[in-house]
């Protein structure tokens, strides 16, 4: 039978693209979302590169890829220079000239030769930016103390914006600006901010009173013209409203909404401000549904609502309304009625027709010559209503079995390895990053069960701000000890391990172990040892086994020069919210360019021993292997006491040994391929160390490799160990 050859499933693919985003500038840019996956997330609120390194977003790195490479942004500011990538790609040729625009007044992305996975169709991308503070034409925006709600722009600001703005909007200045301030206030008081990307494909009015509808607004002019808002809210003192009486000629109809008009249930579907997708919420009023036998439901749209707080809020309000019987009125008044507005409080008595409520004006229509008067259309208002005639839902006793997101306390922070980058990176990106490059990798093991995803937060001057996110790495725990070189895990429970693809890439502690097979029987790991850059240990019982495979790790999407200490939070996130960024602990870790760095030798023996306590001869043979980072990228890793393996180009491997708190006494570098023995002389009897790692020039600099064999023993000689050796022992 033929060798099965391994199938070749695609090519990655490098885009360059310029998206424009929305009018800019824009406060910051936020996210930026590659089909329904979060590539990047942070706060850039200048012209920037993001850096982003994310190489298995969408699957392995061998299968469906990921993302990675540099993303211009650029806010559009009114001086905003040229692009240097949009100059050398994107160009005009005008009399011989290189002419590009400058994209002032637009906020757009520049993806930089961007690797995105391993399909010819690029993933859709969504990017989230955020525009409080800034107005229509780039200065601070009308009242900007009260622009923030806290979850989204003030209504009152986008309505100010709609009727103001000469370029999308009214262009009018016919606003009364200090009643509209008032308004601002409160709904900012509220916590009533509202999202929304608006495409101008509705009409200005059509979008003002979609606003209107999720405030509970009403528009008004004044005598003078003037356009004003007035909100639904209980804010009045009934004895100190203005009475509409003497004014009335006539009231043509009066209705009370009857049992049929009633709803005893509501949902109300809002946006989902991670997921930018439909969500929703669910009220009752549980005494109507009781007296009408029955579930009388209805949906309503408030789709600007990112807030589940605010969405729950507003369901009430609805449902207050819908399943409240309300009296309406519509009645025919002198031309002094005029002066009433819609959403304005009054009180209303005709006792023809034993009238005395309080009501509010949802229509004033003036008449003309012929029938001169205003037509009044107005409802009873729900404020003044009895409080019983909406019960809002009882409490429940059930308890919410999702609970709040905990701190990691099981973490580990890396740099990434060579060989780990190369599973994960486009070629072309792992070929571009220098010997000094270097990025840095969490591991992090689940709390609970909801919890999803955890994000990176690094400190960067006196603030934590988003340097990535993360999937948690499977774990094991072992419950004996682990001899130096066992090949044997003992585990709690091998559930999570049965979908690996072995031989699989695992690691306890510092020690990067190959797994190679599983014993379900007996909870019992096979294993191989001190793979790559790492040594071979002893490891305690209650050691942590991850297992992050390919993807299941935390990156940090930036790349790093070596001698960088870097200081990280990692804050959980599940359905209840996102771990407060002051209750995590806190991660530091010192970079030095690990994956630039050549593999140490391994395979190392004394006198034909490996980690020997004792040599008692007056030479000691030395022999060891050499090892590759860049050829070894295979899935099978070479553990620590495999054969030789030809080192990198310009690779020595440097030998010292000395006494036992003293300068090296031998020392010796040896150029390519280890020599099959190297002979050692004995200097003194006493405590000796042998300390031995690999080095390689890099255009004149010196680079060693990521650790040092370091053993201790003691060397006594020939004399010493004559008796031992003629008496058939010898302690190695």
């Amino acid at each position: 039978m033929g060798k099965s050859k391994k199938q070749k499933v695609g090519e990655s693919y490098f885009f360059g693209l310029h998206i424009i985003l929305c009018h800019g500038p824009v406060d910051a840019v936020k996210r930026i979302i590659f089909g329904e996956k979060n590539g990047w997330k942070g706060n850039v609120t200048k012209n920037e590169d993001i850096f982003i390194f994310l190489p298995t977003l969408f699957g392995p790195g061998d299968r469906e890829g990921g993302i990675s490479g540099t993303v211009n942004v650029l806010m559009g500011d009114k001086d905003q220079p040229i692009n240097t990538y949009l100059h050398e790609k994107f160009f005009t040729l005008i009399d011989g000239e290189k002419v590009v625009s400058t994209y002032r007044h637009l906020t757009s992305l520049v993806f930089n030769h961007f690797y995105m996975g391993n399909s010819p169709q690029p993933p859709a991308i969504s990017v989230e930016v955020e525009r409080i503070k800034t107005g229509w034409d780039g200065n601070p925006i009308w009242n900007t103390a009260a622009a923030d709600c806290g979850n989204g722009l003030n209504p009152a600001h986008i309505i100010y914006e709609l009727m103001c703005c000469p370029e999308w909007g009214a262009g009018s200045s016919a606003i009364e600006k200090t009643q509209l301030k008032k308004v601002a206030a409160i709904l900012q008081a509220e916590k009533f901010g509202l999202n929304i990307v608006w495409h101008e494909q509705q009409p200005i009015n059509e979008f003002i009173n979609d606003v209107l509808r999720h405030i509970d607004g009403y528009p008004c002019n004044d005598a003078a013209g003037n356009y004003f808002i007035t909100l639904c809210r209980d804010d009045y003192d009934v004895s100190k409203l203005p009475v509409i009486s003497a004014e009335i000629k006539k009231i043509k109809k009066i209705k009370r909404s009857s049992g049929a008009d009633l709803y005893n249930q509501l949902t109300l579907i809002y946006t989902d401000a991670d997921t930018g997708k439909d969500a929703s919420v669910e009220v009752r009023d549980h005494g109507l549904i009781k007296s009408m036998g029955r579930t009388r439901g209805r949906k309503i749209k408030f789709k600007m609502i990112n807030d589940p707080v605010l969405a729950k809020r507003i369901a009430m309000r609805e449902l207050h309304k819908l399943s409240t019987p309300i009296l309406s009125f519509d009645f025919e008044a002198m031309d002094s009625a005029c002066k009433y507005y819609p959403g304005q409080v009054v009180r209303l008595i005709f006792a023809p027709a034993n009238v005395d409520h309080v009501v509010r004006i949802i229509k004033n229509k003036r008449g003309d010559i012929k029938r001169p008067g205003s037509m009044i259309s107005a409802v009873e208002d729900i404020f003044s209503m009895s409080p019983d005639a909406y019960k809002p839902p009882r409490p429940s006793d059930w308890e919410n079995p999702i609970k709040p997101p905990k701190v990691i306390s099981q973490r580990h922070l890396i740099e990434a390895s060579y060989w780990l980058l190369s599973h994960q990176m486009p070629r072309q990106a792992l070929q571009s990053m220098t010997s000094i490059d270097t990025i840095a990798v969490v591991l992090a093991r689940k709390e609970q069960g909801i919890d999803y995803n955890y994000t990176i937060e690094m400190l960067r001057g006196s603030k934590y701000k988003p340097a990535g996110a993360g999937r948690f790495t499977p774990t094991l725990t072992i419950f004996q000890a682990l001899t130096r070189f066992a090949t044997s895990l003992h585990v709690n429970s091998i559930r999570g391990m049965l979908d690996l693809d072995f031989p699989a890439y695992a690691q306890i502690d510092n020690e990067i172990i190959s797994v190679d097979s599983i014993d379900v029987a007996k909870n019992t790991v096979h294993i191989r040892r001190g793979c790559l850059d790492s040594l071979p240990q002893a490891h305690p019982p209650g050691s942590i086994v991850w297992f992050p495979g390919l993807s299941d790790m935390g990156v940090i999407a930036e790349q790093f020069a070596n001698g960088i200490d870097i200081t990280l939070k990692l804050l959980t996130n599940n359905p209840m919210g996102q771990l407060p960024i002051d209750a995590a602990p806190v991660d530091k870790l010192s970079l030095s360019g690990r994956q630039g760095r050549p593999l140490p030798p391994a395979n190392i023996k004394l006198n034909g021993h490996y980690f020997p306590d004792l040599i008692d001869t007056d030479t000691m043979a030395l022999t060891w292997s050499c090892r590759n980072r860049k050829t070894q990228i295979a899935q099978r890793l070479i553990d620590w006491t495999e054969a030789n393996v030809t080192p990198e180009t310009n690779q020595i491997t440097v030998i010292e040994v000395g006494l036992a708190g003293k300068p090296p006494y031998f020392s010796k570098r040896v150029a390519g391929s280890s020599p099959s023995r190297i002979t050692i002389p004995f200097n003194s009897t006493g405590p000796c160390y042998l300390r031995m790692y690999a080095e390689r020039n890099d255009s004149g600099a010196a680079i060693s490799s990521f650790i040092t064999y370091e053993h201790t023993f003691l060397w006594s000689g020939y004399g010493a160990g004559y008796g031992k050796r003629y008496g058939g022992m010898t302690k190695t």
